[in-house]
């Protein structure tokens, strides 16, 4: 493992740990700034690859413009989750999302693609299933099994036949 790769992965656990850690300090509308402040970091970090490693122009577009959606997504679904739900766990499975989709796109390596790509569709499926598992939409899960059966199964057996 060369040094860049461990750089890599740190900032990877530095960003889960920042955003979790957003999510955790956030306590309704009288929260205050620090969860901004740490989700914002959390994403920011992120945008530290972009300096770490060679990255190609298409890399760099999709990961500067995923990382800018991400944490705006992010400071909206913490209110969403909070009110929709009364708990942080719908935000916590965004942030995860959109992290895991972000190290999708600064991989360097095959395999490491193809492990977040994967990890990218399960986290996508359980976002998707979130009110069938908290039992307020039945129909969730429906629309899961329906991007379980067109979206992943597809994609997975062309990764593996293009991993072979």
């Amino acid at each position: 493992m060369e040094q860049v790769d461990v750089i890599r992965y740190s900032v990877f656990l530095a960003s889960i740990l920042l955003t979790h850690l957003g999510s955790l300090a956030y306590r309704g509308r009288e929260s205050g700034v620090v969860y901004i402040i740490l989700k914002i970091s959390g994403y920011s970090v992120l945008a530290l690859l972009a300096f770490y490693q060679p990255l190609s122009t298409l890399q760099l577009v999709l990961l500067l413009t995923t990382i800018i959606l991400s944490t705006l997504i992010s400071l909206f679904s913490i209110h969403y989750s909070h009110l929709k739900y009364g708990a942080r766990s719908l935000a916590e499975i965004t942030d995860l999302l959109a992290v895991t989709i972000i190290m999708t796109f600064a991989s360097r390596y095959l395999l490491e693609l193809i492990l977040f790509w994967l990890a990218t569709e399960l986290i996508g499926f359980i976002a998707i299933a979130y009110d069938a598992f908290v039992g307020i939409n039945s129909e969730a899960m429906r629309a899961s099994l329906r991007y379980l059966v067109f979206s992943m199964i597809p994609t997975d057996i062309a990764l593996f036949v293009m991993l072979a």
